[in-house]
């Protein structure tokens, strides 16, 4: 199972996610729920690029990315980027659930 928790800001905005695991509803490179988590959580990180986000993917299926600070004209694309990831993972977790955890934690 991918087990996702993505944090969010005061302002509903993305402070980080934590993935981990593997899907294991396909065989290793052909498992289409791990392929559309990598692509969610890919499209985030590129998203946030503007803003330096720390990222980690030390090991395959495992990434965290964070943004600990930003300035105020990020917000805008901070909460889109929380928006977008979880309504994806929502979406995952619906057609998926024996493969995908997903948690949404306000700090």
């Amino acid at each position: 199972m991918i087990s996702v928790l993505l944090e969010l800001g005061t302002r509903n905005e993305f402070f980080s996610v934590t993935a981990s695991g593997h899907a294991e509803t396909a065989p290793r490179g052909f498992d289409i729920v791990c392929a559309a988590v990598c692509v969610l959580l890919r499209t985030a990180v590129i998203g946030l690029s503007e803003v330096n986000p720390q990222v980690n993917t030390a090991e395959r299926g495992f990434l965290t990315c964070t943004v600990p600070s930003y300035a105020e004209d990020s917000l805008a694309r901070l909460q889109f980027t929380a928006e977008f990831l979880a309504n994806g993972m929502k979406t995952l977790v619906k057609e998926y659930p024996e493969a995908v955890d997903f948690r949404v934690k306000k700090l």
